[in-house]
């Protein structure tokens, strides 16, 4: 990269001396001769290529100074930087602010309502089709933000890119992910459902297994048929149910971290350049001032004109503007993608440790039913049933909360991805 480089630069600066060296032959002709006609057009040439070649020369020297402010290393500081972002991630206080939002308070208020939509008597039929369909289409439509329709428009309106492409990814895998979230909360009200009689049961039997009577071993062989006919409280297992979304948010946070660095990389190189332009003016104030010495007004007139070569290289104020403002929403969009797919970590342990623990209940109570109504097993069952109830109940609404953040992360990560998309169609009709 170096080496080619330089070989440009070998080749600017020949162009440059080449004509330098044919415009002070023409600046230097007797008085009484006039100009040529080609002198107006030599003077732009020469400042333009002088121009080009310090640009050059400040963006080589920009590359070779700071090439480890670029990488995804350890920061100056040595505070290491998350994942190749360019400022580190507090996932704990996204976590915070995204509970002390409007959109969570919307969302929670959401799925308690949604019980609503589907009648008492087939609380323990959540897997009915209807009464699924119903209900993921009610969330789907007043959670996720923004809608699918508009996602679409926007994507159908701007040119294909890398971006585009992997926002495209994003988006389909979001909404897939957001259906296994809405299983997930209707597999909470299950739960609650499938565990009430058990815990209910729980609550009126002596603490002491061993002094139960005939009869309240009855009434535990009963609620433990009930429990063992219903079905598993959650419609997936594994810890991969979200490993698609995890894998596009991850790349997607990649890409997006690169073009936070290609954008602050470049105001960083105008700032580089804008500093070192005051040598390119100089150079062609020197010129001037040399020819103004040995041509005519009109003479002097025709060089003056070469200022204008100049302007055309200080980057306007705008650009820059433009730039960081880009570069802190691409940065922010990272962020919340990266804090998502943290969240969905988090999630598929959650769950996956709530389906070990339905299925060790079942398998426990199984085990308590083989021998029909003997109290011995019911006694045992009930005395390792009273181990962990309020663990579980505690999980189950730790999964709801995180349920919620979901709603409002993704909303997030979904509307500055939007934004950028919008924008980027912005610049391609601009351009």
């Amino acid at each position: 990269m170096l080496e080619c480089d330089i070989a440009q630069l070998s080749i600017v600066a020949e162009h440059a001396r080449l004509h330098h060296r044919q415009l002070l032959s023409l600046v230097f002709l007797p008085d009484s001769q006039p100009p040529p006609a080609s002198l107006a057009r030599l003077v732009r040439y020469f400042c333009c290529s002088s121009c080009f070649f310090y640009s050059i020369v400040c963006w080589v020297f920009v590359e070779m100074l700071e090439p480890a402010s670029l990488s995804a290393g350890p920061s100056s500081d040595g505070t290491p930087r998350s994942s190749g972002l360019l400022s580190p991630i507090d996932v704990h206080h996204e976590y915070a602010h995204a509970l002390q939002s409007d959109s969570y308070k919307k969302i929670w208020t959401l799925f308690e309502d949604v019980g609503s939509i589907i009648p008492d008597d087939q609380e323990l039929q959540f897997n009915r089709q209807e009464s699924w369909e119903r209900t993921r289409e009610r969330i789907m439509a007043e959670a996720l933000y923004p809608d699918c329709g508009r996602v679409r428009e926007a994507l159908g309106r701007v040119k294909r890119c890398r971006l585009t492409d992997l926002a495209s990814s994003y988006f389909d895998e979001s909404e897939r992910a957001t259906e296994l979230f809405i299983a997930l909360q209707l597999g909470v009200r299950k739960a609650r459902a499938i565990y009430a009689p058990l815990f209910d049961l729980l609550s009126v039997l002596p603490f002491d297994a061993e002094s139960l009577s005939e009869a309240q071993c009855r009434r535990a062989y009963e609620v433990f048929v009930q429990f063992d006919h219903c079905s598993s409280s959650f419609p997936f297992t594994g810890s991969d149910t979200f490993k698609p979304m995890r894998d596009c948010s991850l790349e997607l946070k990649n890409h997006l971290t690169s073009r936070v660095r290609k954008s602050r990389s470049r105001v960083r190189l105008v700032h580089r350049a804008t500093s070192k332009s005051g040598l390119c003016v100089i150079g062609t104030a020197a010129v001037v001032a040399v020819s103004a010495a040995a041509v005519t007004a009109h003479s002097l007139v025709v060089a003056a004109a070469a200022a204008p070569c100049i302007i055309p290289f200080l980057p306007p104020r705008k650009f820059v503007e433009r730039e960081l403002s880009r570069a802190d929403q691409l940065n922010e969009a990272a962020r919340v993608v990266y804090a998502l797919s943290e969240h969905l970590e988090t999630v598929d342990s959650l769950v996956e440790r709530l389906q070990t623990t339905v299925e060790g209940d079942r398998r426990l109570i199984q085990i308590g039913l083989e021998r029909g109504g003997d109290p011995g097993p019911i006694r045992e069952v009930v005395k390792h049933l009273r181990r962990s109830p309020s663990a579980f109940s505690q999980q189950l609404e730790h999964l709801v909360v995180d349920t919620c953040l979901w709603f409002t992360t993704v909303n997030r990560a979904r509307e500055l991805l939007f934004e950028e998309i919008c924008s980027h169609r912005d610049r391609t009709d601009d351009s």
